[in-house]
C-alpha cells in the first residue's frame, strides 16, 4: 500500500532474493484492478498472489500520473517509482505458518508521537522481527489522512514497514474523528473489518476491536456511537475463529485486544459490556495469554483475575513489548524508551 500525490495508477514488480540482479529479467508486474479495468486513484493496495510461506522477495512500486481521464482518452503524465540504480529494492519475507520460532514487537499508545515511536521501534530491522503489531491509539483522533501519515506511519515506513510486515489493531482513539470512517482503507484485513485473525510460525492471533469505554449514550460521541451492536456482532466471530483449525490446532493463541476487559472495582460501561459479551467464548478458548494497552502503564494479571481464566499484559505507552514464541514456550519482555527491563513473563505451552 502507498499514496500518491495525485491520481494515478500504480502496479508492483517482484523478484525473489535469490541473487540475480533484478534487472536480470522482466519481472512479473501486479495491478490494482477492480473487476478487469486498473484503478485510478491516490490510495494504492496491491495484492499480489502466488508467493510461498518464508521465503524472502524484492519489490519495487510504480505510479503513472494521471493527468486527464475521460471514456475515449487519457492524458499520462511522469512515473514515480522506488529506485534500484542507486540503492537496493525493497524487500519482505513471508510469514510462515510451519515455522518453530516467531518474534514480534508490540507499540501502542503513542497518540501522534511519531518521535516516541522511533525511540521504541529503533532497532527493529536489526532484531530480524517476524513482524510489527501496533495495538491501537496511535494517534488520538482520526482527523485526516496527512495526520494519520505524520502522526506514526512515516515514522513506520523510515524505520521497519517498507521490510517488516505491519498489523494493527484499532484503539478507541482511531474510533474518533472525521477520518475515522477511513480506518479500513489504509489498514485492510482478511476479513474486511478490524477484528480478524492471523497464524505465524507457532502462534495464533485473534485481533479484537473493544470499541470506546463509555455508553454509546455518552456525550462525547455525539449520537453516532453504535458500539453494543458492534461487539455483539464480534462476539459472534469470536465463536466462529475458536472452532478454526487454524486456531484450535496452534501451539500458541495470543488474543491482541486495546482495551483490557477488566471491570475492577468501578467499572466503566466498555470493560463490563467486553465481559458480558467477549470474556464468556474466550474463557472457553484455551487462550495463552491477552496482550492489551489503554491504559498507559504496564500491568499484568494473571489468570483468574475477574472473571478472566486467561493471563492479560498491558503494555505501557512509553514501553515496547517483544513477544518470542518456540514449539513450547512463549517469553514476553518489556522495556521501556531508554532498553531498561521492565518486565519478563514465560508461558509454557498447555
Amino acid at each position: 500500500m502507498w499514496v500518491t500525490n495525485g491520481e494515478a495508477f500504480s502496479w508492483v514488480e517482484v523478484a525473489p532474493d535469490d541473487g540475480s540482479h533484478f534487472y536480470g529479467e522482466e519481472r512479473p508486474k501486479y495491478y490494482q484492478a477492480e473487476f478487469g479495468r486498473k484503478a485510478v486513484g491516490r490510495l494504492h493496495r496491491i495484492t499480489v498472489k502466488g508467493l510461498q510461506p518464508g521465503i524472502r522477495y524484492r519489490y519495487r512500486i510504480f505510479s503513472k500520473e494521471v493527468m486527464e481521464l475521460t471514456p475515449y482518452y487519457v492524458q499520462y503524465g511522469k512515473v514515480a517509482s522506488s529506485t534500484v540504480y542507486r540503492v537496493q529494492p525493497y524487500s519482505f519475507t513471508t510469514l510462515d505458518k510451519s515455522k518453530q520460532e516467531l518474534s514480534f514487537r508490540v507499540i501502542n499508545d503513542i497518540h501522534g508521537d511519531s518521535e516516541l515511536l522511533a525511540t521504541l521501534a529503533g532497532d527493529t530491522k536489526a532484531t530480524g522481527m517476524d513482524f510489527i503489531f501496533f495495538n491501537g491509539d496511535m494517534v488520538s483522533t482520526m482527523d485526516s489522512e496527512e495526520q494519520l501519515f505524520t502522526g506514526f506511519m512515516n515514522q513506520a515506513v523510515a524505520d521497519f514497514a517498507t521490510d517488516i510486515p505491519l498489523f494493527l489493531s484499532r484503539g478507541n482513539h482511531e474510533a474518533r474523528g472525521n477520518f475515522s470512517s477511513q480506518f479500513m482503507n489504509y489498514f485492510p484485513t482478511s476479513t474486511g473489518t478490524p477484528y480478524y485473525m492471523f497464524t505465524a510460525g507457532p502462534v495464533c492471533c485473534l485481533v479484537l476491536d473493544a470499541g470506546e469505554d463509555k455508553p454509546d449514550s455518552d456525550i462525547e460521541y455525539w449520537g453516532l456511537a453504535d458500539l453494543d451492536a458492534y461487539r455483539e456482532e464480534q462476539a459472534v466471530f469470536i465463536k466462529e475463529a475458536m472452532e478454526q483449525p487454524a486456531y484450535r490446532n496452534a501451539t500458541f493463541r495470543i488474543v491482541i485486544m486495546h482495551v483490557p476487559p477488566l471491570a475492577g472495582p468501578t467499572p466503566w460501561h466498555g470493560s463490563r459490556h467486553l465481559q458480558e459479551h467477549f470474556v464468556p467464548l474466550l474463557n472457553q478458548a484455551n487462550v495463552d495469554v491477552m496482550l492489551c494497552a489503554h491504559t498507559h502503564r504496564h500491568m499484568y494479571y494473571p489468570a483468574g483475575t475477574d472473571i478472566c481464566n486467561f493471563p492479560i499484559l498491558i503494555n505501557a505507552n512509553r514501553d515496547v513489548m517483544d513477544v518470542k514464541a518456540s514449539d513450547n514456550q512463549l517469553d514476553i519482555q518489556i522495556r521501556d524508551e531508554k532498553q531498561k527491563l521492565v518486565g519478563n513473563w514465560s508461558f509454557k505451552k498447555k
